[in-house]
């Protein structure tokens, strides 16, 4: 991330793709410098004359609606592995996981032929990336990953479960509503733990989710390192993890201008307990290295309160849940099911598009207060080397090979993301 605080940008640098926000006539200014220097072609999301309201970023469906800002991930993953494990025909399912049942742990224990196992990794990993958009599949992604090493046939069941469920829930809407300046000062933070969830290890998950005012930044479900000898101990661990990570998202704000404050909830009274207190005292099995948080709450960086189990969100990231559960906790975080297909969305190995086009249908919605552009650049030569090949190669910035994205908010701020392949001779 980088900041330039004369003009009030702030750009996201992702390999060769650049996303900035800031106020229009500064975006301007940073639009004009790179006119000078590339060859680009504009497309721009709004309600204005030649404008969508819709595009991709990295192939994530970016939306803007009369509400705000919408982001989904790209269904194709989700489709390559139903379509991989020929399940294209098969019922879904309501969750994404469930507990394994007693007869059948022995059989689930076979290990895998080395050409299931290779097909094992190869989908688990792209589901892996598919999870950062979709907590709601992170718990059971996450078991599917500790398999990697040894993959059986209880992980295969476990996959086949998770592309059936995506069957049924093939997307899930991240919502950002508009909200004002008043919410973004704090920084929610989610925790929960399921101590020796794990039957094998007797090691347990964290699980977290941060937010801002109504909107989901970060979740993530981890197995602890070690094994924890009280679920108090698991909790602490995995509030740990929760303040470390709000921290961060604190101190990445103060960058942008903004002053806020962390506060972490947990439905653990003698993990909260253990944070208003001073050191170990009886509690000699705890780790002296988890205390660290006993300092944060007494010098008020952040503030730990109760929440209920049944309203915490992190739950989901620990353990799996049943379907009603799982409503309670995406509307918590205000994420929506969704069926059928975004109107950008790309499809797997379609003939009649090009992925990489970036062509959109407009849709006839009124009044925005974000707009947003895609830009490509013709085929030259430069050094000698093709636009295809400068993108192959490792050292891009010697070809020229440029992308550059810009977002700014509220209705003088436009977004554009420019893709830009050669400089100018």
């Amino acid at each position: 991330m980088y900041v330039h605080k004369k003009l009030s940008l702030k750009t996201m640098v992702h390999g060769d793709d650049f996303v900035t926000v800031g106020l229009k006539e500064d975006v301007d200014k940073f639009n004009m410098l790179l006119k000078g220097r590339f060859e680009v072609k504009e497309k721009m999301i709004g309600d204005g004359e030649g404008m969508v309201r819709e595009e991709r970023i990295l192939n994530r469906v970016v939306r803007i609606t009369e509400g705000g800002w919408e982001l989904e991930a790209d269904q194709r993953h989700g489709e390559m592995v139903i379509d991989e494990l020929g399940l294209q025909e098969a019922k879904g399912v309501c969750t994404p996981g469930e507990h394994e049942k007693e007869h059948e742990k022995e059989a689930n224990q076979e290990l895998l032929d080395p050409y299931k196992s290779t097909r094992f990794r190869r989908l688990s990993a792209r589901l892996n990336y598919l999870a950062q958009d979709r907590p709601d599949i992170m718990f059971s992604v996450k078991d599917l990953c500790r398999q990697m090493a040894n993959p059986s046939v209880g992980g295969w069941k476990k996959l086949k479960r998770v592309a059936r469920y995506l069957i049924s829930v093939p997307r899930l809407i991240m919502m950002y509503e508009w909200q004002g300046q008043e919410e973004l000062e704090e920084v929610v933070t989610y925790s929960d733990a399921d101590w020796a969830g794990c039957k094998e290890t007797g090691k347990s998950t964290s699980g977290g989710a941060v937010t801002i005012g109504g909107h989901f930044l970060k979740g993530w479900a981890r197995t602890q390192s070690n094994v924890t000898l009280s679920s108090a101990e698991s909790e602490l661990v995995a509030l740990c993890k929760a303040s470390a990570e709000t921290i961060g998202i604190v101190a990445m704000m103060r960058d942008f201008g903004v002053l806020g404050y962390g506060t972490v909830y947990a439905d653990s009274s003698a993990a909260l307990a253990i944070t208003a207190r001073k050191g170990c005292g009886k509690l000699r099995h705890i780790q002296v290295g988890l205390l660290w948080i006993q300092e944060k709450e007494t010098s008020g960086e952040l503030v730990y309160k109760k929440v209920l189990g049944t309203k915490n969100p992190a739950d989901m990231m620990t353990k799996n849940v049943n379907q009603e559960s799982m409503k309670v906790y995406t509307d918590k975080l205000n994420l929506k099911f969704e069926s059928g297909r975004a109107v950008v969305g790309l499809r797997v190995q379609s003939g009649n598009e090009d992925s990489n086009s970036g062509k959109v249908a407009k849709l006839s919605t009124s009044s925005s207060r974000l707009s947003y552009g895609r830009v490509r650049v013709q085929r030259e030569r430069s050094n000698g080397v093709s636009a295809v090949a400068a993108r192959r190669s490792v050292n891009l910035h010697s070809l020229g090979t440029r992308s550059v994205a810009f977002c700014v908010k509220n209705n003088k701020q436009l977004l554009f993301v420019l893709q830009s392949r050669n400089s100018k001779k």
